[in-house]
């Protein structure tokens, strides 16, 4: 990519050079040199167009290289934050990061990158030439680009502030796009569609208005750094015609003058507007880098829970409120169990089974498994012995096949058994394409039923041996969830965490233990 850039420069400067050499010779009236000089110059014109195409593709073909690069990292990066970390910012941002973000360095960082390697080339190739028509040329653009090196840097701060105020709105916009779209279905309901558009229109004045103000930073670099070109030119301009007045240099020095004079000038204007710009992308950069995968700890594989989970005085709150959820609670979880856990809502149920699973980590007290405390558990150990199936489980954009197996090998007979255990038999022959058929975004062609049964075939296809379920067969009718249920309880291995708010006497009989949580809890 570099070699084809510098060639080109090469053939633009060998063009300048054809058309400073056909001026001198046409002024003596030499027809031959004179049409050799114009060969030479179509010659490096046509080179150059052709090259400029397979510059072009290469570009495009780097660019998607380092975009795929760069989103591999920040995928990587957040696939080893945990659960509290990755929940600090929204899918919707991290969205706009792998997208908005990755648009703006390929505009701004790799596009300016690119086009400043060929500056360069430009510069050295027509600085060289202009020393050649006459050395005091060069020393007069060597003082006059100083000056135009020097000038753009008083716009650096405000470029830099500009450009990290127009990621965060374009974040804003996205968050809202999805909140929007997301919430389509109540504002449907209230006949209250049309504030879709209002809220659009608020976020999206406040982008144009960041976008302005970044244009308005790099317009004024711009416009001042190429006044100051124009101005530089005209010097070099006055020079050359006192050089030819004197007869220091061939008349055709001029045209050389204006050409490689400009170039340069121009160059060095489109460096400096082009490096404020690429250095404004850095900001960026730093934000993505933050995500950079993290070293985490490694603890040898968990054996199956022989004796069980314990968790002791466990007091637990969300982010700044001042009441507690969990006040110093206790449980044992005997391994091979049924436990069941009853309560309210907003009695601390979920964030309990979100502590046994290890999303959530901010509580004070001690969770153990087998007596190993969870501090000394890294989460991949911990997951590989435990599955935890919300109320409304997330299903991917992919065919159901692989929204069961999530892409791991599974052995077909123990696939087919899961789908029977777990009533799928009937989604799958309506399906057209049956396991293979594909499933809309978050099973918007799903019912919540349906996606619960695929979220517990996708737990029970895992082989964990603890299984947390929330909620995990709200969706289903009574006697589809007490048959899912009473298939769960009847695994005699399987240690079961499961919180309800509508037990039915059938399964409390049962299970081994019934736990409400109002008697082991309490929160201030």
């Amino acid at each position: 990519m570099i070699t084809i850039i510098i060639c080109n420069a090469g053939l633009l400067t060998v063009g300048g050079i054809g058309s400073v050499n056909a001026l001198t010779v046409i002024v003596k009236h030499q027809t031959v040199p004179f049409f050799a000089w114009v060969g030479v110059t179509v010659a490096a014109d046509l080179s150059y167009a052709v090259l400029l195409y397979f510059q072009t593709v290469q570009k495009v073909k780097l660019t998607q290289e380092i975009d795929t690069l760069i989103r591999a990292d920040v995928a990587a990066g957040l696939g080893t934050q945990n659960y509290a970390d990755f929940h600090r910012e929204t899918t919707a941002t991290y969205t706009s990061w792998l997208t908005n973000d990755i648009a703006t360095i390929n505009e701004y960082g790799i596009g300016d990158a690119l086009m400043i390697i060929q500056q360069i080339a430009e510069i050295i190739f027509s600085g060289t030439t202009l020393f050649v028509l006459h050395w005091s040329l060069l020393l007069t653009v060597l003082g006059l680009s100083s000056a135009m090196v020097i000038f753009p840097r008083i716009f650096k701060a405000r470029l830099d502030r500009t450009s990290l105020a127009r990621t965060k709105a374009n974040e804003r916009l996205v968050n809202m796009l999805e909140d929007m779209l997301n919430g389509f279905d109540t504002l449907f309901t209230a006949n209250l569609t049309k504030v879709m558009a209002q809220k659009v229109v608020t976020v999206s004045k406040d982008v144009n208005a960041h976008y302005i103000a970044f244009g308005r930073a790099s317009g004024a670099m711009y416009a001042s750094t190429n006044g100051l070109s124009f101005l530089s030119q005209l010097i070099l301009l006055a020079q050359a015609g006192g050089l030819i007045l004197y007869r220091l240099t061939p008349i055709g020095a001029i045209s050389g003058v204006q050409y490689f004079g400009g170039t340069i000038f121009a160059e060095l204007s489109g460096i400096a507007f082009n490096y404020r710009e690429f250095r404004s992308v850095a900001p960026i950069m730093g934000k993505l880098a933050s995500t950079r995968a993290k070293p985490t700890p490694v603890t040898a594989p968990l054996p199956v829970l022989h004796t069980g989970l314990q968790l002791s005085n466990i007091t637990y709150r969300y982010g700044d409120r001042s009441d507690n959820i969990l006040h110093d609670l206790s449980l044992t979880i005997p391994a091979g169990r049924k436990i069941i856990l009853t309560g309210d809502s907003g009695t601390g149920k979920s964030t309990l089974l979100g502590i046994i699973s290890g999303q959530l980590t901010g509580y004070t007290g001690r969770v153990s498994f087998d007596g190993l405390d969870y501090h000394h558990i890294s989460a991949d150990a911990l997951h590989a012995q435990l599955a935890y199936v919300t109320q409304d489980p997330y299903i991917f954009n992919a065919d159901l096949r692989w929204n069961l197996t999530l892409g791991q090998s599974v052995d077909p007979v123990h696939l087919t058994g899961v789908i029977d255990q777990v009533g799928l038999g009937p989604l799958i022959s309506h399906l057209p394409n049956g396991l293979d058929t594909l499933l809309s975004h978050n099973g918007t062609d799903l019912s919540g039923g349906q996606k619960q049964r695929i979220a517990l075939g996708r737990a029970l296809l895992s082989g964990r041996r603890i299984l947390l379920l929330d909620e995990a067969t709200s969706a289903l009718d009574k006697d589809a969830s007490l048959a899912l249920e009473k298939c769960l309880l009847s695994f005699p291995k399987l240690t079961l965490v499961m919180v309800t708010h509508h037990l039915h006497p059938e399964i409390a009989a049962l299970a081994d233990e019934v736990v409400q949580l109002a008697q082991i809890n309490s929160p201030v």
